[in-house]
């Protein structure tokens, strides 16, 4: 059994991804360049079918695709990546792209030769993935096998409650987005789209001692509220609750809240969160 790393090369056309084409194939007799940032294979262009003949990646903080030759199925662990064969994976990086670790290819005659594989990440979608044997002298790259590769983002964003607090209780509005206010991770899509979906308040909006200043929420748009600094003097503080969702591009949901407090005063006691006054509804997002 040998390994091969992920190698852009040969004579003949990858395919490995859609769309490609001859421009994005790389020649093994002239060039053993690594692809940047995916691939760090050492530049060593002493043989027309590589780039060493054990060659593996130096150094490199990104993953790379392995092809594994092996001359009987037997030697194929289960559940492994078997080339001739689909395999959906779970997107697992910014951004939206995957590199799964091995494919292994059962080459009958032998693994004398080494094999070529795009080494990916690939990113969201079908990509067809071809292994082959490197061009000689003479003779074009030769595929030995091909298989269909999905990369799939199934996974919802995570959400972080988060918390802030508007001081002093001056009755001036306070303008907040949904992008302040959410706390979200997601393993592959860095630009969540996210908004607001509804704000509420545990104190009425006009009621004695705070002021009578109204109205205390003001949605601009689902992404932009406005909120009113202030309290009622003998009150335990003011807890905002604002409810938010953020949406990847494959359109998984997260949805949390956030809240914001106006406290009573200065003495660092908790404001306390009683249960809503009143609740709006945040405009439509979409």
């Amino acid at each position: 059994m040998r390994r091969f790393p992920g190698l852009v090369g040969g004579s003949g056309r990858f395919s490995g991804r859609k769309g490609s084409s001859a421009n994005g194939t790389r020649d093994a007799l002239t060039s053993c360049m690594p692809r940047m940032p995916y691939l760090l294979l050492g530049a060593l262009c002493a043989l027309p079918i590589g780039c060493g003949d054990e060659a593996e990646p130096a150094g490199s903080a990104a993953a790379a695709l392995v092809a594994v030759c092996t001359e009987t199925t037997d030697d194929v662990p289960d559940g492994a990546w078997l080339c001739g064969t689909d395999r959906v994976v779970e997107c697992d990086a910014r951004p939206g792209t995957a590199t799964p670790a091995e494919i292994f290819v059962v080459v009958s005659d032998g693994c004398g030769e080494r094999l070529l594989v795009e080494p990916g990440p690939f990113p969201l979608g079908d990509h067809d993935v071809v292994v082959q044997k490197p061009a000689a002298a003479s003779a074009p790259a030769v595929e030995v096998c091909r298989s269909r590769l999905s990369v799939v983002d199934t996974t919802a964003p995570t959400a972080i409650p988060a918390h802030t607090e508007l001081w002093p209780p001056n009755h001036k509005l306070h303008v907040l987005s949904a992008a302040d206010c959410a706390r979200v991770a997601d393993a592959c899509d860095p630009d969540l789209d996210v908004h607001f979906i509804s704000a509420s308040s545990d104190e009425p909006v006009d009621a004695e001692g705070d002021g009578s200043h109204a109205p205390d929420i003001v949605f601009r748009d689902s992404r932009v509220v406005s909120l009113r600094a202030e309290r009622q003097g003998t009150s335990n503080g003011r807890v905002y609750t604002l409810g938010w969702q953020a949406r990847d591009r494959a359109g998984n949901l997260a949805e949390g809240t956030c809240t914001v407090d106006v406290p009573h005063d200065q003495s660092k006691r908790p404001t306390i969160a009683d249960f809503p006054a009143y609740s709006i509804q945040a405009p439509p997002a979409f």
